[in-house]
């Protein structure tokens, strides 16, 4: 969105006479606008970073905000719908983590000496080979 589609709704001159309120009133109306002008552009107009990178502009931040804001609340929504039910039957969080671990640690285990047993016996097969 650039000034010039601002300026079909009108809000050059609003902005104008509000500023025109607040500081003196002796600025002519083609200056104003033109200094209304560069500052609208600027907030859409991204910046340069003191790395010497563009740097968003003060619009996109504002927009990017506004989404985080929203990501928030639709997360904690959707973490509300489909987690406080499943916590609540064992006892919260970390009483559901507790009953997980003690149900994954034996299967954990069982599958880490599978893969040791097999990876020896492959070492073992593996050396009769070489002599």
């Amino acid at each position: 969105m650039t000034s010039k589609s601002l300026q079909s709704f009108d809000v050059t001159a609003h902005i104008r006479d509000e500023v025109r309120k607040v500081l003196v009133a002796s600025i002519p109306d083609e200056q104003m606008d033109a200094m209304i002008e560069k500052e609208v552009d600027s907030f859409f107009a991204p910046s340069k970073s003191t790395y010497g990178g563009d740097a968003p502009s003060k619009f996109s931040k504002i927009v990017e905000q506004a989404i985080e804001e929203e990501i928030k609340a639709a997360l904690k929504r959707w973490m509300s719908e489909n987690f406080e039910m499943k916590w609540s039957k064992y006892g919260g969080p970390a009483a559901l983590t507790a009953t997980m671990v003690e149900e994954f640690i034996p299967i954990a285990q069982a599958k880490m000496v599978a893969d040791m047993t097999q990876n020896a016996l492959l070492n073992i097969q593996n050396q009769l080979r070489v002599l």
